[in-house]
């Protein structure tokens, strides 16, 4: 069964082991700030206050040109704000004074829309074919010349449920190594005050990397020295909802048999048998953040084998709802069992007699928790 088991997931996992060929694109326009721009913008501090001043910035510098990519419905855009500071006395050289990276999007997918904290810190696109980028420079004396580079590195990565299988079939049977399919897609965009790029993003799921450096001109052409950087890297990860998960399915009697941690969105056994774990696939009607600890809009069903060396002597199918990283689930728990005599049932309560080398599945009511594969994986060793 055990082989049974690693043919299956070797198979699921394929596809994910194709490299595909990269692609180069650049861009080139130099433009200068509009001054109807500016006034979305604290250009002292280089912030944009929030998403709503972020939309209307983008209606100025892109009024028509931003439209979401033909798979999407809704249009992500990176933008980069950067001051600099005032010249030297001695040298007359500027340096950066402050810079801030935002991420907008026209998504819709909950009543606050795009809020606060996407727009600054979470970095998320959730499988967009598409995304924009819009850099501003201020502050940029007559005496500076230079050319700034923004390249987008997008690197294809394994998706996220296939990884939660991959780990749970590493946890199944230690040793194994999963695919490292490391894809580049680069895309260079350069210009002076500010600028702005659109980039058909060729795999989804991935990582878009912005690099952002300048160099030095020199007699009108760009200088021969090292390029310096404006920013350190910035990775933003581009990955949508599936259809499907997987993860671990633990039995509890009462709440105090689970940790809790609302604080980082993670929940644990208090103690781990094998024995009593299921590896179990989530099935969702429609696609959900496999990465999110956020509740689940429905219940949604679930199905799974035994972590143990032989997975089929008990099976679960129920139902599970709540926080992602540890929802609540009703089912029934098939075992298997000996039968005692020829009209022996799951329904009877005979346990003498002799043993007629038949087998049956008798059902028991579950419930428990269904935990993300990161939630108990460490926890568990080879199944016994």
């Amino acid at each position: 069964m055990r082989c049974l088991l690693c043919s299956i997931l070797a198979v699921l996992a394929c596809p994910v082991l194709v490299k595909a060929d990269s692609q180069q694109q650049t861009f080139n326009n130099f433009q200068a700030l509009p001054a109807s721009a500016k006034q979305f913008l604290d250009t002292g501090q280089a912030t944009i206050d929030n998403p709503g001043a972020a939309g209307q910035l983008i209606g100025v510098l892109l009024p028509k040109q931003f439209v979401p990519g033909a798979k999407d419905k809704q249009t992500y855009c990176i933008i980069h704000v950067l001051r600099w500071g005032e010249p030297d006395a001695k040298t007359n050289k500027q340096a950066i004074q402050a810079q801030n990276w935002y991420l907008y999007s026209t998504l819709r997918s909950t009543k606050a829309g795009w809020t606060q904290e996407d727009f600054t810190k979470n970095k998320r696109l959730f499988g967009s074919h598409k995304v924009y980028i819009i850099y501003i420079h201020l502050n940029v004396a007559a005496s500076t010349i230079y050319i700034p580079s923004y390249r987008l590195t997008v690197t294809k990565k394994v998706p996220a449920n296939l990884q939660h299988l991959l780990t749970l079939f590493q946890t199944f049977a230690p040793g194994t190594t999963g695919p490292s399919a490391i894809t580049p897609h680069v895309e260079e965009v350069t210009t002076d005050h500010y600028g702005w790029g659109a980039l058909d993003l060729q795999y989804d799921p991935s990582d878009i990397t912005v690099s952002s450096t300048t160099r030095a001109v020199k007699n009108g052409a760009a200088d021969s020295s090292p390029e310096a950087k404006l920013s350190d890297d910035i990775t933003f990860d581009n990955e949508g909802g599936y259809n499907f998960d997987f993860g671990f399915a633990v039995p509890i009697k009462k709440i105090s048999q689970v940790n809790v941690n609302f604080t980082n969105g993670t929940a644990t056994p208090v103690k781990v048998n094998d024995l009593s774990v299921f590896m179990v696939v989530d099935g969702y009607l429609k696609p959900v953040d496999v990465k999110s600890s956020r509740w689940t809009s429905w219940p949604h069903p679930l199905a799974g084998v035994a972590f143990a060396k032989q997975p089929l002597n008990r099976i679960l199918v129920g139902g599970a709802w709540g926080p992602r990283f540890a929802e609540l689930y009703l089912g029934a728990m098939f075992v298997k069992q000996p039968k005692r005599t020829a009209g022996d049932s799951c329904k009877g309560s005979n346990t003498s007699g002799v043993v007629t080398g038949s087998y049956q599945h008798c059902a028991q009511f579950s419930i428990g928790i269904n935990l993300p594969v990161s939630g108990i994986a460490s926890a568990l060793s080879k199944p016994k």
